[in-house]
């Protein structure tokens, strides 16, 4: 479960990066410009879709075998960026209400 969790912040962490107004928000824009929608999701996009990704290629390099555990592992990690996602759709809303006073 804790492997779950440090996966899925991982990659909110990445994906938020890529917000408006942080250090990354140039790169996602650009990116944004230039790749197709099913490849910027998985790589900065949708914390989701990167769980799966990143979270496969974070366990094989640490040496996990793939099995079931290693499966649950990763579908945990994107169960838990679905609260991510929760967490960063409501902090949008705010951003959105604050600007429009």
């Amino acid at each position: 479960m804790t492997t779950s969790l440090l996966i899925s912040y991982a990659v909110l962490f990445i994906h938020a990066t890529t917000w408006e107004g942080q250090i990354w928000e140039d790169v996602g824009n650009w990116l944004d410009r230039k790749l197709p929608e099913w490849i910027s999701k998985p790589l900065y996009g949708c914390p989701i879709c990167m769980s799966f990704w990143y979270g496969g290629i974070i366990l094989f390099l640490f040496g996990w075998q793939f099995n079931v555990m290693f499966v649950l592992t990763v579908f945990a990690a994107g169960g838990v960026s679905v609260i991510n996602v929760i967490i960063c759709k409501w902090y949008q809303r705010m951003i959105d209400e604050e600007e429009a006073k």
